[in-house]
């Protein structure tokens, strides 16, 4: 997903849904944004544009450290994920509303999967 590969470069703005699949888990805070920059450029701007990614939420983590670690796996609560994309959103133009899915349906974890509807 880097800049200057071509491939990646011949789909930008696409791409109806972006699955980023388990790739924000493994970033710090920093690449998650920049992550979410490009794949937000891979998407077509309409208001039924949709990016998928894993994500785990734990309530218990402190944000702020993480932040200064930048550390591998920055971990969201709904707060700070809604802020991630907010920053996003206002680097790229765009308004993503995050939402949780459940993948599992019901008994599945409502936390597996989050969905980033664009607004215009």
């Amino acid at each position: 997903m880097v800049d200057g590969d071509a491939f990646v470069n011949g789909i930008v703005r696409t791409l109806d849904i972006v699955h980023a699949g388990a790739l924000f888990r493994l970033l710090g805070l920093g690449d998650q944004g920049r992550v979410g920059v490009r794949c937000v450029t891979l998407s077509r701007h309409r208001a039924d544009a949709l990016i998928v990614v894993c994500r785990v939420e734990n309530e218990s983590l402190d944000h702020g450290e993480q932040a200064e670690q930048d550390r591998v796996g920055f971990r969201h609560d709904m707060r700070s994920w809604g802020e991630l994309w907010n920053e996003i959103g206002e680097q790229t133009g765009t308004v993503w509303k995050p939402t949780t899915i459940e993948p599992g349906g019901s008994d599945g974890p409502s936390h597996f999967a989050v969905r980033m509807h664009s607004e215009y």
